[in-house]
């Protein structure tokens, strides 16, 4: 039996189109090009209104919505505010209407959502809130996604499970990054730790400004990382640093920094 999605709240997911509203909404898009395409989209506009929908101002690209008519399904949150107020802890339908300027006219209304239409719903796009990320869910898109963002988080199918390919500072400590071999960046208070082409560890140091330079003289901050990460370097007293050619990698070994000439990644 495949898993099914649980409910996300203010997700998109793919309409269907399982009601009479969806599919006079397709019908009436479907005839773009028509002679009476104008005609068309006023009466469907009128017929949207009678059902309650109401006009909703969206930045484009939010949604995930792209071509007019295009349609999404959504759950509104229980503390909904603003426009969908009303709506709140409702499944409503979103449609791109019209286009104009920095925002797309939309048109909101609810819908009525069956359990049985419910569960095969298809949630859109691959960007999810940690709040979603329940183990239902990652288990639904290990079936469905070969890679999705949870959180701002890469996760990768693996076995058929969902992974998550960030790899925690104390099982990078600990010398146990070989057994994540999905892993390919640790998250650090100031900087990431990166895994190169080559298969190797590299720190990129920071401060709270995202600008950091690390020297040779300055490595004694980085004992605790494993032997064999490499920590980025610039030359002291090259002038910007951050010009290619200027910078250079330092290898933790048994016998302590060594300096890697050549900058392979």
């Amino acid at each position: 039996m495949e898993p099914v999605c649980p409910r996300l709240s203010n997700h998109p997911y793919d309409d269907p189109a399982h009601d009479p509203a969806g599919k006079m909404i397709q019908e009436a898009f479907a005839q773009h090009g028509a002679k009476n395409y104008r005609e068309i989209k006023r009466r469907l506009r009128l017929n949207l209104w009678r059902l309650g929908y109401v006009f909703l101002p969206v930045k484009h690209g939010r949604y995930s919505m792209g071509y007019l008519g295009d349609s999404i399904l959504m759950h509104m949150i229980p503390k909904k505010r603003g426009i969908l107020g009303p709506l709140a802890g409702k499944w409503v339908r979103i449609i791109h209407f019209d286009s104009g300027g920095l925002t797309m006219g939309c048109l909101a209304g609810e819908v009525h959502m069956p359990e049985s239409v419910e569960k095969t719903l298809v949630p859109r796009g691959t960007e999810f809130s940690k709040t979603n990320a329940s183990p239902q869910l990652l288990a639904y898109l290990a079936t469905q996604q070969k890679e999705v963002y949870v959180g701002g988080v890469k996760h990768v199918p693996i076995n058929g499970s969902m992974v998550s390919t960030r790899l925690s500072k104390r099982e990078f400590v600990a010398r146990r990054a070989e057994d994540y071999p999905e892993a390919d960046h640790v998250l650090l208070k100031h900087g990431r730790i990166r895994r190169g082409k080559d298969g190797k560890w590299t720190l990129y140091p920071s401060d709270e400004t995202g600008k950091r330079f690390v020297h040779q003289g300055e490595l004694h901050e980085f004992e605790w990382l494993p032997i064999g990460a490499l920590v980025e370097c610039h030359e002291k007293d090259k002038f910007p640093r951050y010009v290619p050619g200027h910078e250079f990698r330092m290898e933790r070994t048994v016998d302590g920094w060594k300096r890697l000439d050549e900058w392979s990644t």
